[in-house]
C-alpha cells in the first residue's frame, strides 16, 4: 500500500480499535467540539494512568481514540502505546491479547506513516513484538526485535547504551526457537555495552548475566550457570528491600539458582531457594500465576528426587491449577506441569493416561516453541517409550529419530540430551530382539554421559561432581542387561 493511502486510513485506524478493545470498551460519544475539551479529555486519561487508576484510564483511552482521529499519527500511536502499557499494567495481556494486538499494531502502522521517530516506532515495535510473543508467534517477534536491533544500531550507533535492551529482548526470542549460537552472540555483545557502561553489580547488567545462565542451563553448562546466578542472586538480595520489582527479581533467581543446583544433583542446596522463591511469589502474586506456577514445577522435581512421588504429583498439579485459566489453553507455560505428569504416568503402568498427556504437552510446545526446540525433542522422546511400550516400534523410532535431529541441530554431537534419546533407542533395540544393535546404541549413551561427566569434574568440587556423575544418562546399565 503507498504510504499516502494510509495516510488516508488513519482515522479508521482508531476508530477501529473501539471494536473489542477491552473490558471497559463501550460507544464513543460525540467528536468533542473544542480544543480545551480534547485537552481536558487528553489531561484526563493522563491523570487517571499516573495515579494508576487503570480501570478509569482504560475508559477514557478508549473514548479518547476516536477523537484523535484528525491529530497528527504520532499523536495517535501515543494514545496506542500507552494503551498497551495500561493492559500489561493491569496483568490484562493475557485476557486481552487480541485487544492489546491491536493497540500495539495500530501504533506500528501510525508510526510508519509519521514523520521520522526512530525512538518512538522502536518503542511501538518492541510493544507489537511482547504482544506478538505472548500470543506464541515467537518467529514474527523475533523478526520484529531483529529489526529493532538493526534501527537503534543505525541510529545510536554498535556501541550505545540502549541497544543492550534491545539485544537482550532479541535473545530471549532466538533462545525460545531454539536458536542458540544467535542467543550467545547477542547476550554476550549486550552484555559487552552493559559492562562498558555500569560496574558489575548492576542490576542492568544482572539482567544480561542472567540471560546468559539461562543459555548455559540449556545447553548443559551447568558450573557456568551456578556462578552466574549466584552472583546475580547476591545483587538482588541487597536490594530486595527497595522495591516491589526487586523482590520478584530475587524470587527469579532465586528460582534459578534451585533449579542449576537440582540440575547439578544438589538437592539439599537447591530446596531452600526453591522454597525462597515460592514464599516470595506467593506473598506478592497469590497462587494463580505463571511465575508461581513455574517454582511449583521445580520443588516438584525435587520432591521426585527424593523419593515422595506422591508430594510431587501434588506439587505438579499445583503447577497446572496455577496457570490453568491465567494463559490460554495451548499456551507453552502448560506443558511445563504436563511433560512430568505425563511420566509419572508411565512409570505407574498409566499408559493410556501417559499418551493423553504428553500428547497435549507436545502440541503445546510445537505451537509455542517450534518444531525444532530441544523441549520437543525431550517429548518426542517420552512420547517414543509409550509407544514402544504399548507395542509399537515402528512409531517410537520415528519419534526417536525426529528427537535425535532435533538435539543434534540444536546442541551438536555428544550432547547429555542425545544420550537420553540414545538410551531410549537401546531399550527399543533390546525390545525389537535386535541385542547388537541395542548394545551400540547403549555403550554410545555410555560414552556421552561419561564425557560429560569428565567435563564436570574438571570444574566442579568433589561433591557436585559426584552428584552430577549419579545423574548422568548411564548406558552401562542397559548394556549389561543386553549381555
Amino acid at each position: 500500500m503507498h504510504p499516502s493511502t494510509r495516510f488516508l486510513l488513519l482515522p479508521l485506524v482508531t476508530a477501529a480499535l473501539l471494536s473489542g478493545a477491552g473490558a471497559g470498551a463501550h460507544a464513543s460519544p460525540p467528536l468533542l467540539a473544542s480544543d480545551a475539551a480534547l485537552r481536558d479529555a487528553r489531561e484526563a486519561f493522563a491523570t487517571a494512568l499516573s495515579a494508576r487508576d487503570l480501570a478509569r484510564a482504560e475508559s477514557l483511552g478508549t473514548a479518547l481514540a476516536p477523537r484523535l482521529a484528525s491529530r497528527p499519527a504520532a499523536e495517535q500511536a501515543g494514545l496506542c502505546d500507552s494503551m498497551v502499557d495500561l493492559f500489561a499494567w493491569r496483568g490484562l495481556v493475557t485476557n486481552a491479547s487480541d485487544a492489546c494486538y491491536r493497540w500495539a499494531h495500530a501504533a506500528v502502522a501510525l508510526r510508519e506513516v509519521a514523520p521520522v521517530d526512530t525512538a518512538g516506532l522502536c518503542g511501538s515495535l518492541e510493544r507489537l513484538a511482547r504482544c506478538v510473543r505472548f500470543r506464541q508467534d515467537t518467529d514474527s517477534a523475533a523478526a520484529i526485535f531483529g529489526r529493532i536491533v538493526a534501527l537503534e544500531g543505525r541510529w545510536l550507533g554498535p556501541d550505545a547504551y540502549p541497544l543492550a535492551h534491545a539485544l537482550n529482548a532479541y535473545a530471549t526470542t532466538l533462545s525460545m526457537l531454539g536458536d542458540f549460537g544467535g542467543t550467545q552472540s547477542a547476550l554476550e555483545r549486550a552484555l559487552a555495552i552493559r559492562a562498558a557502561h555500569r560496574p558489575p553489580d548492576d542490576p542492568d547488567v544482572c539482567q544480561v548475566e542472567s540471560n546468559l545462565g539461562v543459555l548455559a542451563v540449556e545447553t548443559g553448562d551447568y558450573p557456568r550457570a551456578r556462578r552466574l546466578f549466584e552472583h546475580v542472586v547476591s545483587v538482588y538480595d541487597t536490594l530486595a528491600e527497595r522495591s516491589w520489582l526487586y523482590r520478584q527479581k530475587l524470587a527469579e533467581q532465586a528460582n534459578n539458582l534451585g533449579t542449576v543446583l537440582v540440575s547439578m544433583g544438589d538437592l539439599r542446596e537447591a530446596l531452600p531457594w526453591l522454597m525462597r522463591s515460592l514464599e516470595i511469589r506467593r506473598s506478592t502474586l497469590g497462587m494463580r500465576n505463571e511465575e508461581t506456577s513455574e517454582v511449583l514445577d521445580d520443588i516438584a522435581e525435587v520432591r521426585l528426587q527424593q523419593g515422595d512421588t506422591l508430594a510431587a504429583i501434588r506439587c505438579w498439579r499445583q503447577a497446572l491449577a496455577s496457570v490453568r485459566g491465567v494463559v490460554p489453553e495451548g499456551h507453552r507455560d502448560l506443558a511445563a506441569p504436563l511433560e512430568p505428569l505425563g511420566r509419572l504416568a508411565l512409570a505407574r503402568g498409566e499408559r493410556d493416561s501417559a499418551r493423553i498427556l504428553l500428547s497435549e504437552a507436545l502440541a503445546i510446545r510445537l505451537r509455542g516453541c517450534g518444531p525444532s526446540h530441544p523441549l520437543v525433542a525431550e517429548t518426542l522422546r517420552d512420547l517414543a517409550a509409550v509407544e514402544r511400550l504399548d507395542g509399537r516400534p515402528d512409531s517410537a523410532r520415528v519419534l526417536l529419530d525426529r528427537a535425535l535431529a532435533i538435539t543434534r541441530a540444536a546442541f551438536g554431537p555428544d550432547h547429555p540430551s542425545e544420550a537420553l534419546v540414545r538410551l531410549e533407542r537401546a531399550a527399543l533395540e533390546r525390545d525389537a530382539g535386535r541385542p547388537d544393535a541395542a548394545l551400540a546404541e547403549a555403550l554410545e549413551a555410555e560414552r556421552i554421559g561419561a564425557a560429560s561427566v569428565r567435563l564436570s569434574i574438571r570444574a566442579l568440587p568433589e561433591a557436585e561432581a559426584l552428584a552430577c556423575a549419579r545423574r548422568r544418562p548411564d548406558g552401562l546399565d542397559l548394556a549389561l542387561t543386553i549381555l
